[in-house]
C-alpha cells in the first residue's frame, strides 16, 4: 500500500496519483452537511463519481479496477472532520495492484 501523503484540510482538492498501472487522478471534497469525505476518480478513461470515503474496508473493489484504496482511522470512526487527513487521524491509502489481487483472491488486470 502506498500513503496518499498531501490530503491538506481544503474542502475541495485534486490530487495526481503516479501509480503502477498508470496516472489515476482523484478529486477529494468534504460535505460538511453529512460530515464526511467523498472522491472522484479518473483512470484510463474510466471514472467513479461520488464515493463515501469509509474506515476500515477497501474502497471501490466493485469497480473491477486493478487497484484500491483504504482509509487507516485511529478512533473507530470514519473520516467527519475536514482536518482528519491532514492531522492524520485518518490516512488515506492507494492499494497495489498485488494487494488487490490477494484480497480479491485472483488476479486482477491493468
Amino acid at each position: 500500500m502506498i500513503r496518499v501523503t498531501n490530503i491538506t484540510d481544503s474542502p475541495k482538492q485534486r490530487h495526481t496519483l503516479i501509480t503502477p498501472v498508470g496516472d489515476c487522478v482523484m478529486e477529494l471534497t468534504y460535505r460538511p452537511s453529512v460530515q464526511s469525505w467523498f472522491f472522484d476518480l479518473a483512470w484510463n478513461d474510466k471514472t467513479i463519481q461520488g464515493y463515501r470515503i469509509a474506515a476500515g474496508l477497501p474502497l471501490i473493489m466493485g469497480a473491477n479496477w486493478p487497484f484500491a484504496f483504504f482509509c487507516l482511522e485511529s478512533g473507530g470512526i470514519d473520516p467527519y472532520r475536514l482536518d482528519d487527513f491532514k492531522t492524520g487521524r485518518c490516512q488515506l491509502y492507494f492499494v497495489t495492484p498485488e494487494t488487490t489481487a490477494l484480497l480479491r483472491g485472483t488476479e486482477v488486470q491493468g
